[in-house]
């Protein structure tokens, strides 16, 4: 299955770190690259499709003179968009079964989880498309990852067909995975272990680990256990939606708010 790149973008400072990482990105794993920006400008909805038509046209020239001040749209190949259209809808409008989806976005730093950009886009892209997203904190070194640590449990089934798509697609980059589990006093640590070790075994070409992590998660310091310099987070979704990740225990909706940490999610 191919892959594309999809960077949903807003204009302001970071524009350039995020344009050359989702080119870097999309060049790392052999895709595409679609920036996709959602119009602020108010349309009235008695506007005939003409107008609205041109003022989009507008605004994408506009969008596209400021993006090649950073990048050479042509040179590399890049596709810009901009729409109206709530951008979950768009996107769903341009999913081919055929294609594997890279969604790039931005998390905000001390904001609410609930609030538009993140509930709105991050939180419904997770619940309502297939595809693999990357949140990128707000202090981010915009370098692609060299170890991947995932997140699994033992009552909850992986789906390995996405876990090898993402290898695959980072081969160059990636040369660590390392599986582990947060485990608390009455779980049972020898199943655990188990199926830590399943995995490692059957991920040993990809230079696999492990790592249980004990206690109360909660009053943890994550970073100090975890080196995410030059690594990102995997979690899966759950049966129902962001919330439910994380071995349904440890609330990946904390780590998302905090923008503490980059992430790939993938879907159940």
């Amino acid at each position: 299955m191919r892959n594309r790149t999809i960077t949903l973008f807003e204009f302001g400072n970071e524009n350039e770190k995020l344009i050359n990482f989702s080119n870097h990105w999309a060049t790392e794993i052999k895709s595409n690259l679609l920036l996709l920006h959602q119009t602020d400008r108010l349309i009235p909805s008695f506007t005939d499709s003409e107008t609205k038509r041109g003022i989009l046209e507008i605004e994408k020239k506009e969008a596209i003179s400021k993006i090649n001040e950073i990048i050479n749209l042509n040179q590399y190949n890049i596709a810009c968009e901009i729409t109206e259209k709530n951008l979950v809808n768009y996107i769903e409008s341009i999913q081919d079964s055929q294609i594997c989806d890279w969604i790039i976005a931005k998390q905000k730093e001390k904001e609410d989880f609930e609030s538009f950009f993140s509930k709105s886009t991050i939180l419904k892209i997770i619940e309502e498309t297939n595809s693999l997203l990357v949140a990128l904190p707000e202090n981010f070194n915009y370098e692609i990852p060299k170890t991947l640590y995932f997140a699994t449990h033992p009552k909850f089934e992986i789906n390995h067909k996405q876990v090898e798509q993402v290898l695959e697609s980072l081969k160059n980059k990636v040369n660590k995975i390392v599986f582990f589990t947060h485990v608390e006093n009455e779980e049972n640590y020898f199943k655990i272990e188990n199926h830590l070790k399943s995995l490692k075994d059957l991920y040993q070409k990809c230079n696999s680990e492990i790592l249980i992590v004990k206690g109360d998660f909660s009053n943890s310091d994550f970073k100090n256990q975890i080196d995410f310099e030059s690594s990102f987070l995997v979690v899966q979704k759950g049966p129902r939606n962001l919330f439910d990740l994380f071995f349904r225990k440890l609330y990946i909706d904390d780590l998302v708010k905090k923008a503490t940490f980059p992430l790939i999610i993938i879907p159940k």
